[in-house]
């Protein structure tokens, strides 16, 4: 309001009661039934007002664009951290493995330890990228509850969701269908019939825990103000995902101490070229990740666009 006021010449300057003056002459109201606002501004000159309510509607719409690129300038930049911390950790890997190779005069790993090191360095590096994801999911939900706690004093508790009984219920679905993609996917390609179906289940659980999140939301704040309630139940669901994403995570470190015991035999040189190997491509694997989701993330803020429009 004082950004159009003060174009006009309306107020002097940010001042409370001069705005609030202003803004009886104004009203703003949903009109039922449709997402669509009608705002109305009575004044003694109709042409101030025809314009003063039109940039009023304009400068709402930039405002709103700005927030949804500075949301994605956010994750912008905490992957641009993550690319230079993971870079850093990749050169080191790779000058250790190549320093070791000539000092030890060893290149490859034997036979018999591809095959495990390959299985090994798959589930690394889809344990790392998870992790990778979580602190990008807990950075979103601390903006969010930090945005939350603005609007009202209450926000939401993590308990509320993480003990639903029917969440709990879906939650251990997950932890199974995970234990199952992971076995099908060291017999099978991402493409094979056994991989797609699972990951559809997965998606599957994953989308009712985001309903029954939305549920518990929406039982809870049925009279709060609408920009309360979206953030409300972006908490909500921010927190299953990080539930779903602790499941994986759990999931695969007990799989990989399962793939480790393999090679408690192998002699200390194999032992030691093995972990250096494991390293360099477990490393390079999350580099490529943070790369691609980066370029991803760069695209959208350039393409973000207001999700408002003026109608009439």
């Amino acid at each position: 309001l004082y950004n159009v006021a003060s174009r006009y010449g309306l107020v002097t300057a940010e001042d409370p009661e001069e705005l609030d003056a202003l803004n009886r002459k104004i009203s703003v109201r949903p009109i039922p039934g449709t997402n669509l606002i009608k705002i109305r501004m009575e004044y003694t000159d109709p042409e101030t007002a025809r314009n003063f309510v039109n940039d009023w509607a304009e400068e709402f719409i930039l405002q709103n664009q700005q927030l949804l690129k500075s949301e994605a300038r956010g994750g912008r930049h905490f992957l641009e951290e993550q690319l230079e911390s993971v870079g850093r950790e990749l050169a080191e890997a790779e000058d250790a493995l190549r320093q070791y190779r000539q000092e030890q005069k060893v290149f490859d790993p034997a036979e018999e330890v591809r095959s495990v090191l390959s299985q090994l360095t798959r589930l690394e590096t889809m344990e790392a990228e998870t992790t990778v994801t979580q602190r990008e999911v807990a950075t979103k939900l601390d903006k969010i509850t930090t945005q939350l706690s603005g609007e009202q004093a209450k926000v939401i508790a993590s308990t509320t969701i993480s003990r639903n009984p029917s969440i709990q219920n879906l939650k251990n679905q997950l932890v199974n269908l995970e234990v199952e993609l992971s076995g099908a996917r060291e017999k099978y390609t991402d493409k094979h019939p056994s991989v797609v179906a699972l990951n559809a289940q997965i998606a599957e659980v994953k989308a009712k825990m985001k309903l029954e999140a939305d549920r518990v939301v929406s039982t809870e704040t049925e009279t709060l103000n609408p920009r309360y309630q979206d953030l409300y139940r972006q908490v909500g669901q921010l927190q299953v995902e990080l539930l779903a994403l602790d499941v994986r995570n759990n999931t695969l470190n007990r799989l990989i101490t399962d793939k480790e015991r393999i090679f408690r035999g192998f002699p200390e040189k194999e032992l030691e070229l093995t972990n250096l190997v494991r390293n360099a491509k477990v490393t390079e694997g999350i580099y490529n990740m943070l790369k691609q989701k980066y370029e991803e993330v760069r695209l959208a803020e350039v393409m973000t666009s207001a999700n408002i429009r003026v109608i009439d």
